[in-house]
């Protein structure tokens, strides 16, 4: 399958020239071919036509169409010229949108076309030149004046259009001038302000005359740093101009539909041929439809094109039309991607003679052409061609920078997706395929990079870029080399023990001595004890031991071996020294030394990138030594220790390296494990000869956690635990089992042992304990040699037991100053000023500890006696009582009120509530005394102990109220809900009244808990009777008040009962009392049913669950079912009344005379009504219509017997007359103004 079956390729041969759209035949052409995004559609109909049109006025300005070499700027202008000189040109636009809106400015204008070459003529003189030319052409009388004889060119520009119209009064003069910026480039600064001014009023004009002005610029000016020296000028233009960008979707689509089109049966094989491909690619998948538009080319070449601002005349679609016409007939690789990337690009720049004189490409070209040669010599075959295509992407890269000495680049992951690259062994590597691609690309990317030795390429290590150098292009392996044969031997054994410092993790630690390779040293382990040791690491002889003050536990030398006098050293067979003595060296490692020499030694008189250079150098040396030093680490060196001198195995007798360095079995033993394991064996008995008494550790505490272990341990004594902790304890023997002991510590007994022969009170002073040797302080020197913090965790275990305390500067700790001495500072508690044994016991404070809390009094000769039962057993108690008095303070926090008395107030607790507070803080400050050790230092009195009794005694009185109110509260809450549910007269609550007097009298008069105890029995019975009685009571009163399932039947069928559905029909007839109806249907509603009530139900409320039946507020009316009884006989009663008033009011004359008006089939059901007196709507269906219709002259008023008596004032006695004469007032006042016949009073 070759590419030209897969695109409908149309080229791009020559570059278009704006004054070629003079030509009516190139105008046509030139409008059929130009491809039209959506986005520059919306800028032709919503810009560029809405400024260049006249009909419809707006604030018109010029325009500016921006767009970089061959992106099709000059076309586009060349399109809006031709569209605006001949209308017969729209119908060629192949967009349909912009071919309407094109109408607004078709064939409406005269066009002058112009470009700017290579001229020192003034823009001015330019413009009017055009001008004039043209002006002549079309038979315009007209004279443009010197510009020195008019104050700006406004005036000149507004007659020149005068003359224009009056020639032409249906067009408009558009002027389009092609190649504006790279002439305002080549003006000077003057020349450049007058230029852009008469741009500004070029743009001004525009607004009021039928002038328009087009410039085609490659970037946007507005916007450009070139220009920044007369921004000024520059923003007066940007106001009276619109800026219409080529932007790059722009060119891409131009690219996708006219070099690259294809038919949808195209798209969908590349689709197919891509897919495969697609998972090696961190953004293909989801581009995959930009991917087909734009195949063969890479949907981002365009983007980086535009961005290789090095070289400026570069064409984009000519070079993509260019590259697309060599690859038509080639096939389409099956094997990896066959995409056009930006690395192709390389060939383009290089193969143009123009433009390798740039001077940043040819400084590029250089690199490459070293990169490539080095590739092709040193990288295997199969690595060439992603390498090669690399280099490429490189070298365009750093032209798109801005500047090629920037340290930016591009990462192995954008290769990977810009470029498309593939390996197909990558395929078969399995895991994340993208992911192993972008290695396969990291892989290569350091095999050239080891090619070049650091050459020509960096990785910028803060972003993972790489970028080609231009600043590293020297050989810099000759240059080492050189170097490295002039070092004299003294060089190389200073390169040796750089590489020393690395091996041994020195290079970064601060030396001890300035000026020499001393180090403080604390690696060697002395392996029976588990702990490490401090000494000095030598890099030299050991005629320079005295230097390093004060002296420590050993002393490690590593000695020189290139110098003339390495061997020449004095050995003094000391114990606490060894030496480490190179031997056979080989050529690897002399030539690796002396390279390594020769790099560091220019890295330190370097600077820049030739320092970053070296330096790299020196770490690629460095590791062939260290790999190498690693690789013979059992053979490399000699050791001498006490006179005799072997090679490493030979000193090890029944063990390996491995088990005396203590390394687990995964972990690799390196070359400064073995010099540790090594020197920590030899030296075990000189360990053990300077601190027999030493402690061993169950785990390695290093010098950097010691600080951390010791407060650890502090903390532990204080009730904390870590499992550093507990090592460091078990080692002083401060443990036994899990809790805190002296017993077993000599530590411990040699501190106690400075108290013998001592008086009472007498002290221990700290420079007792802890002297000088040799500079460094130590406990006990001859024996234990323990260090000053290790003695700190010694003596706080001893103030934890009591057999001490301990004094420091302000402050003493004793074994009740356990946390506070955790959280001193270590400083602080090393530098302790003394110790000292704790008092006598408090005997009577003891006694009346044990006398409060109700305990043997013998407990107190038994903790004199240090026994620790009686202390566990009183923390319990304590506990206990504590816990008891949290929760009463708790349980009582919103009082107690029972019944509305105020159980507290009564027992006294309200004004005493202080007493219990302090009781309890009084036993939690007892809780800290856990130890018979602590209690030595107890110091409270015993009239203080006891003063707490009372609050203890009062605390059981609380206890039983509590108990009480939680077991009869509920009754006590029940009966005032109770009082409110039953009629305010009931009997009932005069009872449960009493009763709330008695019980409150009687648990007033009592003031103890026995007293309560004996008053709650009778109060709790008389509560639960008064409650049973109630029950009963609201029974009774329910059952009463509702329906029974049978009564609730009977009131459904009298709500439906045929009286009143008659009785609804006939209060459509205005005169009737609807009220009385209504009343009776409201009092027929209101009797409700309820079966669900039970006395089970009642015990937890004292109203019913189902209907919420409330005596007092819905009143005591009797008997429901008497009610309902009696509401049917009202039924009957008030139908007859109804039926009477009808009766009655066919009598009137008024509906007589209405009668004889009716229609016969009406007159007939009224005469049948008057004839059987009842109603029967069923036979009789026209009674209703026919009696309202009769009735209608009557005239309803209404009368309540409220309103009767109020206008009687019936609130005292009065003469008949008086009172005849007020209804006769209060009738009058309802009829008057009415018709006396027409009224008819009802009684609501």
């Amino acid at each position: 399958m070759k590419y030209k079956e897969l695109i409908q390729f149309d080229a791009l041969e020559t570059i278009i020239k704006l004054t070629e759209s003079r030509k009516k035949g190139e105008a046509k052409k030139l409008v059929e071919t130009y491809v039209i995004s959506d986005t520059m559609a919306d800028r032709l109909i919503n810009i560029v036509f809405q400024q260049l049109q006249y009909d419809s006025p707006v604030d018109n300005k010029g325009l500016l169409v921006v767009g970089n070499y061959g992106t099709g700027k000059s076309h586009l202008m060349s399109v809006i010229s031709a569209l605006a000189s001949d209308a017969g040109m729209v119908q060629y636009l192949k967009n349909a949108d912009v071919a309407n809106a094109a109408s607004s400015i078709a064939g409406k204008f005269k066009v002058i076309r112009a470009e700017i070459g290579g001229v020192k003529t003034s823009l001015r003189d330019i413009i009017v030149g055009e001008l004039e030319k043209f002006l002549d052409e079309q038979g315009i009388d007209f004279s443009i004046p010197d510009e020195k004889s008019i104050p700006n060119n406004k005036v000149w520009i507004e007659d020149m259009m005068a003359a224009f119209n009056a020639k032409y009064p249906d067009h408009g003069l558009l002027f389009v001038l092609d190649e504006l910026l790279d002439y305002l480039r080549s003006r000077h600064d003057q020349e450049l302000v007058l230029d852009l001014g008469l741009m500004r009023e070029l743009g001004e004009v525009c607004e009021h005359l039928r002038f328009r002005f087009i410039a085609g610029v490659q970037e946007a000016i507005f916007d450009s740093a070139r220009f920044s020296f007369v921004s000024d000028s520059i923003r007066r233009v940007h106001e009276r101009f619109e800026q219409v960008d080529i932007a790059r979707n722009d060119v891409k689509y131009v690219v996708s539909e006219r070099l690259l089109k294809k038919t949808p049966a195209q798209q969908q094989t590349i689709r197919d041929y891509l897919d495969p491909f697609a998972k090696f690619y961190g953004d293909m998948s989801g581009r995959m439809d930009e991917f087909v538009r734009m195949f063969p080319v890479h949907p981002d070449y365009i983007e980086i094109f535009e961005r290789v601002a090095a070289v400026e005349n570069r064409t984009v679609l000519k070079t993509l039309s260019g590259k697309m016409s060599s690859m038509l007939d080639c096939e389409v690789p099956a094997e990896y991607p066959g995409i056009v990337a930006y690395d192709s690009y390389w060939a383009t720049l290089t193969g143009n003679a123009s433009f390798r004189t740039i001077d940043e490409v040819k400084k590029i070209m250089e690199c490459v052409s070293v990169l490539e040669t080095k590739i092709n010599h040193a990288l295997p075959k199969p690595y060439r061609p992603m390498a090669q295509r690399i280099i490429s992407a490189l070298a365009v890269n750093r032209l798109t920078t801005g500047n090629i000495y920037n340290n930016v680049g591009i990462t192995a992951a954008e290769m990977r997706d810009t470029l498309c690259l593939f390996d197909p062994v990558v395929a078969e590597l399995g895991g994340e395929p993208d992911a192993a691609l972008q290695t396969q690309i990291e892989t290569i990317m350091g095999k050239i990079m080891k090619a070049v030795s650091g050459q020509f390429i960096t990785k910028n290590v803060d972003n993972q870029q790489y970028y080609i150098d231009v600043q590293r292009t020297e050989d810099i392996d000759a240059l080492i080399e050189q170097r490295a044969a002039s070092l004299d031997d003294e060089k190389l054994d200073h390169a040796f023990f750089e590489a020393l410092k690395i091996i041994m993790e020195v290079k970064d630690v601060p030396t001890k001595v300035t000026g020499y390779n001393i180090w403080e040293y604390d690696k060697i382990i002395w392996q029976e004890r588990n702990a490490p040791r401090i000494g000095y690491l030598f890099f030299g002889a050991p005629n320079e031991r005295s230097t390093a003050q004060p002296p420590r536990d050993y002393y490690l030398y590593f000695l020189k071996h290139f110098s003339a006098n390495a061997k020449k050293f004095k050995d003094e067979k000391n114990s606490d020294e060894i030496f480490f003595r190179l031997v056979g060296v080989d050529d690897k490692f002399t030539n690796a030394i002396r390279s390594f020499a020769g790099a560091l030694d220019l890295s330190t008189i370097s600077s820049g990138p030739a320092k970053a250079n070296y330096e790299q150098k020196v770490r690629e040396h460095q590791n062939v030594i260290i790999a190498w030093l690693r690789e013979k680490n059992t053979s490399a060196f000699e050791i001498i220790y006490q006179g005799q001198a072997k090679e490493t195995l030979s000193w090890l007798k029944g063990v390996t390296l491995r088990q005396i360095s203590g390394i687990s079995g995964n972990d690799t033993l390196n070359f400064r494990d073995m010099v540790n394991a090594i020197t920590g064996y030899l030296m075990a008995q000189h360990f053990k000869d300077q601190a027999p008494d030493y402690p061993k550790f169950s785990i390695l505490i290093h010098q950097q956690s010691r600080a951390q272990a010791v407060s650890d341990a502090l903390r532990m004594v204080a009730g904390g635990r870590t499992k550093q902790a507990t090592a460091l304890l078990d080692a002083l023997g401060l443990l036994d089992v899990d809790r805190i002991s002296v017993a077993n510590s000599i530590y411990a007994k040699k501190v106690l042992q400075a108290f013998q022969n001592r008086g009472a009170g007498q002290v221990v002073n700290r420079s007792e304990l802890i002297v000088w040797d040799h500079g460094i302080e130590y406990f006990d020197v001859g024996g234990a040699r323990l260090e000053p913090d290790f003695l700190v965790v010694v003596l706080a275990a001893l103030v934890y037991t009591g057999e001490i305390t301990l004094t420091v500067v302000g402050r003493k700790f004793d074994a009740t100053m356990l946390n506070e001495l955790a959280a001193a500072g270590l400083d602080e508690l090393i530098n302790f000023k003394h110790i000292e044994q704790p008092k006598e016991w408090n005997q009577p404070g003891l006694t009346g500890i044990f006398a409060l809390l109700n305990m043997p009094a013998g407990y107190t000769a038994l903790v004199m006696q240090n026994k620790p039962d009686p202390v566990k057993e009183l923390q319990t108690v304590l506990i206990k009582i504590v816990d008891r008095i949290v929760r009463l303070q708790s349980n009582l926090r919103n009082g107690i009120n029972f019944l509305g008395v105020d159980l507290l107030a009564t027992c006294g607790y309200t004004s005493n509530s202080m007493a219990l507070t302090k009781a309890k803080e009084f036993l939690e400050y007892l809780q800290n005394f856990d130890t018979p050790a602590k209690l030595k230092n107890f110091k409270t009195e015993y009239d203080e102990i006891m003063s707490h009794a009372p609050a203890l005694a009062m605390m059981s009185v609380l206890e039983k109220l509590w108990e009480f109110y939680r077991e009869d509260g509920q009754i006590a809450a029940y009966l005032p809900l109770a009082e409110a549910n039953l009629p305010a007269e009931h009997p009932w609550i005069g009872k449960e009244r009493e009763l709330r007097r008695l019980i409150a009298e009687k648990l007033s008069s009592t003031d103890s808990a026995d007293a309560i105890a004996k008053a709650v029995p009778g109060i709790s019975q008389e509560l639960r009777k008064l409650k049973r009685e109630y029950i009963a009571i609201y029974l009774k009163m329910h059952q009463d008040a509702r329906l029974s399932a049978a009564d609730e039947t009977k009131r459904n069928r009298l709500l439906n009962d045929q009286r009143i559905k008659i009785l609804q029909e006939l209060t459509a007839i205005e005169v009737m009392p609807r009220q009385k109806l209504a009343d009776f249907q409201n009092k027929l509603n209101a009797l409700r049913s309820c079966s669900g009530l039970s006395e089970a139900a009642l015990e937890s409320a004292p109203q019913c669950p189902c209907c919420s039946y409330s005596p007092r507020q819905d009143g005591v009316h009797g008997s429901a079912s008497e009610l309902l009884k009696n509401m049917d006989e009202q039924l009957d009663t008030l139908l007859s009344n109804w039926v009477g008033m009808l009766l009655s009011n066919m009598e009137d004359p008024i509906t007589q005379a209405n009668l004889n008006l009716l229609k016969q089939d009406d007159q007939t059901a009224v005469k049948e009504f008057i004839k059987q007196r009842e109603i029967c709507f069923s036979t009789n269906p026209r009674l209703v219509p026919a009696l309202r219709e009769i009735m209608n002259g009557l005239q309803k008023v209404s009368m309540s017997l409220a309103n009767v008596e109020a206008a009687l004032q019936l609130n005292g006695p009065a003469k008949p007359e008086e009172l005849k004469q007020r209804f006769s007032e209060y009738v009058d006042s309802l009829v008057k103004g009415k018709d006396q016949n027409k009224i008819r009073i009802v009684l609501e």
